[in-house]
């Protein structure tokens, strides 16, 4: 499954299940309604900022 992870001007972080598009007027990403707040929980995004396009991801579950 793929994804999309961007960072909002307040420093949020989320994966959203597509390409959002940075709306100035709100100072964030905004795609579909599907999307999950992964603030402080993927380290590899630290240096991600809220001018950085979206980054493509590749998600996976697996069942443990």
């Amino acid at each position: 499954m793929i994804g999309y992870v961007a960072r909002d001007k307040d420093g949020s972080l989320y994966l959203y299940d597509d390409c959002p598009v940075y709306e100035e007027k709100y100072g964030g990403w905004f795609a579909s309604p599907d999307t999950i707040d992964i603030t402080g929980h993927f380290p590899e995004f630290d240096n991600l900022t809220w001018r950085d396009s979206p980054v493509k991801v590749e998600i996976s579950i697996k069942k443990v």
